[in-house]
């Protein structure tokens, strides 16, 4: 069981929960829900209580946001990160992309987000999420062949809003995604 204790004013920790039920992604929900006090004058039940239902507005609103920018541009741009001496570029989009993908994956699951360290065994108990999850993030994170790396990632972005509602940010990041997958797959090396 990870240990880690924290101290924080009374008045910020409101401030973070109000954020937090606003819509701010953010691990300290799942630290205050799942908090185990050492010692406590009674405020971390009242914070764990504020936490304990999860919003499902919340829930659409987050799914919404993290898909939005899923086709903001031509499927075939995301080839761009492919070329050689872009590694940055390709890093930072892999990154973003495992980021929103586990928010909608939290927010599915009406679970809030907790860190991502030691992430397959924080996905294992979800009921909601594509298959392999953690596997597949740390693939497309350690995938040293760029196209294969977007094309990993690619296919677990549409198969993570394959599970989520309608929304106009799903559906066009569905659309989107299902082309960028085919364009990355049919791209000559």
């Amino acid at each position: 069981m990870p240990i880690e204790l924290v101290w924080w004013p009374r008045e910020y920790v409101e401030a973070r929960i109000d954020a937090l039920l606003a819509g701010e992604v953010s691990s300290a929900a799942d630290a205050l829900a799942n908090g185990v006090p050492l010692r406590t004058s009674g405020l971390l039940g009242a914070w764990q209580e504020r936490l304990r239902a999860y919003p499902p507005d919340l829930a659409a609103a987050q799914i919404e946001e993290a898909a939005l920018r899923w086709g903001g541009f031509t499927p075939a741009g995301l080839l761009t990160l492919a070329r050689p001496g872009d590694q940055l570029a390709l890093t930072e989009w892999l990154l973003d992309a495992a980021l929103r993908v586990l928010t909608i994956v939290f927010a599915l699951n009406r679970v809030w987000q907790p860190t991502t360290k030691r992430l397959a065994a924080r996905v294992a108990p979800l009921a909601i999420k594509p298959h392999r999850l953690a596997e597949r993030i740390e693939e497309a994170l350690t995938e040293p062949d760029p196209r294969r790396a977007l094309l990993v990632m690619t296919e677990l972005q549409l198969h993570t809003v394959l599970l989520a509602q309608r929304g106009p940010n799903v559906d066009r990041a569905r659309t989107w995604l299902a082309q960028a997958a085919d364009v990355v797959r049919s791209s000559p090396v």
